[in-house]
């Protein structure tokens, strides 16, 4: 078995301002797409912009929702008839 060497760098500090976080995941009603929460680090604010994404099943394509902000929208939850998304 051979063993490789892969340089790596530390981590900075600056190197979270290109981690984003995924959360709050919730499939319509009939299963098309998914609704999810987008937390992504703000340089100058030294906070988190949230908001409220889909991405579609079949073609895997997201699209902003939501413009969000401070401290954004969260929580989106549908109707039972997959209709209405609520936040």
């Amino acid at each position: 078995m051979a063993v490789t060497s892969k340089k790596t760098k530390p981590v900075t500090p600056e190197d979270f301002y290109f981690i984003s976080d995924i959360s709050d995941l919730h499939v319509r009603p009939g299963g098309e797409s998914v609704a999810y929460v987008l937390k992504q680090p703000e340089r100058e604010g030294k906070q988190y912009l949230q908001s409220i994404w889909m991405i579609d099943i079949k073609t895997k394509k997201s699209r902003q929702f939501t413009s969000g902000g401070k401290p954004g929208d969260f929580s989106p939850v549908w109707s039972l008839d997959g209709n209405q998304l609520a936040f």
